[in-house]
């Protein structure tokens, strides 16, 4: 019997879960299986350099293959997911505002591309994917560390539907 399936991302992390559930007709099992496919929520994307400045996303063999499997399961499930982008809190503006503000266009740049690269190469409807810039919103380490900034330039997609 078989309860689920996950799909991997090249790293191993999943990205899809199906749950298989029996069709029964009549009391009695028909010998097939209907699935539900469930996203993963949220999931960082591998094989992207984000040093400081960078708005383009260049399409690396790790890039391409998330990706590309990405694309296969948002066109086979019709979700929707929204590609997130984040920076550090650093920047060439001394105004605390105004490096916000840059860092907040920085990311949506890098979102943008991302969704390019679902529309343009892999053939993902432009209803089905969203690209947010959060700039040095929502850090997921210490920003006094080069390790922590690092961290922090990262572009995740989320499931929304």
């Amino acid at each position: 019997q078989r309860d689920s399936e996950k799909i991997p991302f090249q790293d191993g992390n999943d990205v899809m879960k199906f749950d298989f559930q029996p069709i029964i007709v009549n009391k009695e099992w028909s010998g097939q299986y209907s699935y539900l496919a469930v996203p993963v929520p949220t999931r960082r994307l591998s094989g992207i350099d984000l040093s400081t400045s960078v708005t383009s996303i260049p399409l690396t063999d790790a890039l391409r293959a998330d990706l590309g499997l990405l694309a296969s399961i948002i066109k086979r499930s019709n979700f929707t997911v929204e590609v997130q982008a984040y920076t550090d809190n650093t920047g060439a503006e001394k105004d605390p505002a105004k490096r916000k503000d840059n860092n907040r266009t920085i990311s949506q740049q890098r979102a943008e591309s991302v969704v390019k690269h679902l529309v343009e190469i892999f053939g993902v409807h432009p209803e089905n994917v969203k690209a947010v810039g959060y700039g040095e919103e929502f850090p997921i380490a210490d920003n006094a560390t080069e390790q922590g900034r690092m961290a922090n330039r990262r572009v995740v997609v989320k499931a929304v539907r």
